[in-house]
Order: C-alpha cells, then sequence, then structure tokens
C-alpha cells in the first residue's frame, strides 16, 4: 500500500534535539524520479509541491526577498518555484540554499552562486 504524502514528506524533515528543522535534500534529490502515490500513480510533483507547503510553513522556505538567500546559476534563479500567484521561494537559511543547490544542481561545469535574494529583486 503507497504511503500518504504526510508520511513522504516526513521521510525527508527532521526535528533536531535543538528543535530546528533538518531537510535531507540529498536524500529528496536522489527520489525525485517518481514516488508510488496512494492512487497508483507514479509521480514527483505532489510530493515535491507538499514538502514546499510544509517547508513554508515551517519558515524555512519564504515568499519573502527580505533576510533570505536564493541561488543563481549564469543569471537565473535556481530557487524552488510554486505554481502561481506567488511562485519564486527563497530559504531562510544559508544553509538550506547550499544544501539545496548541492543536491539538485551538482556540475563539473557550472557553479552556482548563493547570494541575498535582495540581490536578484
Amino acid at each position: 500500500m503507497p504511503e500518504i504524502l504526510e508520511e513522504k514528506v516526513e521521510e525527508f524533515v527532521s526535528n533536531e534535539r535543538d528543535k530546528k528543522i533538518k531537510v535531507d535534500w540529498q536524500g529528496l534529490a536522489l527520489k525525485r524520479k517518481s514516488v508510488l502515490m496512494d492512487d497508483g500513480l507514479r509521480s514527483w510533483q505532489p510530493l515535491f509541491e507538499k514538502l514546499l507547503d510544509y517547508l513554508i510553513e515551517k519558515e524555512i522556505l519564504t515568499y519573502s526577498l527580505k533576510n533570505s538567500w536564493t541561488i543563481n546559476r549564469d543569471g537565473f534563479d535556481l530557487s524552488p518555484k510554486k505554481p502561481a500567484p506567488h511562485s519564486q521561494l527563497y530559504f531562510t537559511r544559508k544553509r538550506d540554499a547550499e544544501d539545496y543547490a548541492k543536491a539538485f544542481y551538482k556540475s563539473p561545469y557550472t557553479s552556482t552562486i548563493i547570494k541575498p535574494a535582495k540581490e536578484t529583486g
């Protein structure tokens, strides 16, 4: 029986002893091909969107440029995005931006730049 989305999200997010949230960006990137959903179909997007919602709720991701970080490569913002109306997300912690970039955009040919989001706005 397929796991429900909430259980899948918890697979990649944990609360540390100091009550800080730790996201397993690498584990998420490795599993991004597809996930078996409740309806028996394989999809990645519902899990990723549910995770983004959860991380917004926990203030790991934000829509605000203020005090946040973004990932940039060759002038393109690579931070996570959600469907409209508010699509662009930013990281509230620089370490998460760095880990996300390593997990999702590691390349021997080009590098990513982590910078304050206000510089992109």
